[in-house]
């Protein structure tokens, strides 16, 4: 996984409050979920766990989004690579 970002700075608790909605995103998805519950939504999951870093800083780094989702739809997924490349972007 591509966990290059471009320079966006967050504050280390939003930081960490991504990893947060990432992990217990990851924690809940399967696939099919959407099939098996109405009214759910990986884009809105994934809304939710960005939904903490400002539109602009979000707009910079569209990979973000991407990872995101693969993270949370990959149990294979390197998520200490993930976690390591949010919390780089802390200032």
């Amino acid at each position: 996984m591509n966990t290059t970002t471009e320079s966006i700075q967050l504050d280390r608790a939003v930081a960490e409050a991504v990893i947060y909605r990432v992990a217990l995103s990851a924690f809940t998805y399967f696939p099919g979920r959407e099939d098996h519950e109405p009214g759910y939504s990986l884009a809105e999951d994934i809304d939710w766990c960005l939904a903490l870093i400002p539109l602009v800083d979000r707009i910079r780094n569209r990979g973000l989004r991407a990872q995101v989702e693969h993270v949370i739809t990959h149990p294979d997924a390197d998520r200490q690579a993930f976690m390591l490349a949010i919390l780089n972007l802390t200032s």
